[in-house]
């Protein structure tokens, strides 16, 4: 198991039988940012494509010059705010300390705890 992934289920799980849940949206956030700006990127070449024929479809449908997003506009802005709350969502979830009672049930299945838990990084004290 990824420590990354350790790490969050000892410091934002749910014990089970097995070993312990973490939120799927959790596990989403530990990418950080970089998903949403490889999909920004991919989205920006797609519409160069789409520009490349914007020509034709202006004549195809009516309104679609005046109706195509700009790949500068605010859209990108949009995505790197997106990427930046995601980025700073990950930073969080590592820096929070974990549960003792999830650590104490993770080693009585076997598990071993991560080597370093914070990476160099301040850990946050529960609340």
């Amino acid at each position: 198991m990824d420590d990354d992934v350790l790490r969050v289920a000892l410091s934002h799980g749910a014990r089970c039988t097995e070993g312990l849940l973490v939120y799927l949206d959790d596990l989403v956030a530990l990418e950080g940012g970089d998903e949403i700006r490889r999909k920004g990127a991919a989205f920006t070449a797609h519409q160069g494509v789409v520009a490349a024929n914007d020509d034709v479809m202006g004549q195809l449908v009516p309104g679609w010059t005046a109706s195509r997003v700009d790949p500068e506009s605010q859209l990108d802005e949009s995505m790197e705010q997106s990427a930046r709350d995601r980025d700073q969502w990950r930073d969080d979830l590592l820096a929070t300390s974990p549960l003792p009672e999830l650590a104490e049930h993770w080693q009585s299945l076997g598990g071993s705890l991560p080597t370093r838990l914070d990476d160099g990084r301040r850990v946050r004290p529960r609340e």
